[in-house]
């Protein structure tokens, strides 16, 4: 089984990759990486599949992530040649957080840009680097039903959600903007 790589490099606003794989049984599949809003910072606390040390391009690490898919999921990749491959990302991880590290830039893989550049404007993207359509979250889940705060919590935890309760008015906007629905909340304690 012989394995081609074709690798079109594209600017994907700041910056970011495109790499297409083919072999001879299937279709090429081409990925995308970008680091906008997630320069010098790395996604630390995830076990890595492989380090590759010596990559000089942003396209070389995407190319030796794609190798390891469907494992690999996003890569750091640093100048000074490092490409971590991770089998986790920012974005399908709630818990992960972009961590700052002068030199390096986190990647997401994604599988059109044009989808994503939609959420690259979003206040989710700037502040958090989650960036990809992929680290949306499901709809809101609203309930009409006035509960206690630990009535409230526990029911978000049965359907598998967490409870986003702000305590001032900027955790309120900041909600409305992430959900993009404008919020009546009543806050009790």
């Amino acid at each position: 089984m012989r394995i081609y790589f074709i690798i079109p490099v594209i600017l994907v606003l700041t910056t970011g990759a495109v790499a297409q794989r083919k072999d001879q049984s299937q279709k090429p599949e081409t990925q995308y990486a970008s680091s906008l809003f997630r320069m010098n910072q790395v996604l630390e606390g995830v076990p890595f599949l492989q380090t590759v040390q010596n990559v000089t391009s942003v396209s070389l690490c995407l190319m030796n992530c794609m190798k390891l898919k469907p494992n690999c999921k996003s890569f750091n990749w640093g100048r000074n040649g490092d490409c971590q491959l991770m089998s986790d990302s920012v974005c399908f991880n709630e818990t992960l957080l972009l961590t700052s590290r002068e030199g390096y830039a986190y990647y997401d893989l994604m599988d059109t840009p044009d989808y994503e550049k939609k959420h690259l404007k979003d206040g989710y993207c700037r502040l958090f680097g989650k960036c990809s359509g992929k680290c949306y979250p499901r709809t809101p889940h609203f309930v009409d039903t006035p509960m206690k705060k630990s009535e409230a919590k526990a029911h978000c935890e049965g359907l598998g959600r967490t409870l986003a309760m702000p305590l001032n008015l900027d955790e309120q906007r900041f909600i409305e903007a992430f959900t993009r629905t404008r919020l009546e909340i009543l806050i009790m304690t």
